[in-house]
C-alpha cells in the first residue's frame, strides 16, 4: 500500500489595510468646545406655538364652563 505524501501548511497571505489619513487639527477636541449652548430657533417657535394652545384650550375650557353654569 501507498502512502500519500504529506503536503507542507500553506503560507498565510496577510493582508496590510491602510487606515486613512485624518485631519488631526480637525478632530481636536479643545476645538469643539465652543458650542451653543441655548435652543435653536425652531425649537423656541415650537415651545411658544405650544403654550399659544394650552393658554386658548384652559380659556375656551374656562368660558364654556362659565356660560353653562
Amino acid at each position: 500500500m501507498a502512502k500519500k505524501a504529506k503536503r507542507g501548511k500553506k503560507s498565510k497571505k496577510f493582508i496590510v489595510t491602510l487606515t486613512p489619513i485624518r485631519n488631526t487639527v480637525a478632530l481636536n477636541p479643545l476645538l469643539h468646545k465652543g458650542e451653543v449652548h441655548q435652543k435653536s430657533n425652531k425649537a423656541l417657535r415650537q415651545a411658544n406655538k405650544k403654550a399659544l394652545r394650552t393658554q386658548v384650550r384652559k380659556a375656551f375650557l374656562l368660558c364654556l364652563y362659565l356660560f353653562t353654569n
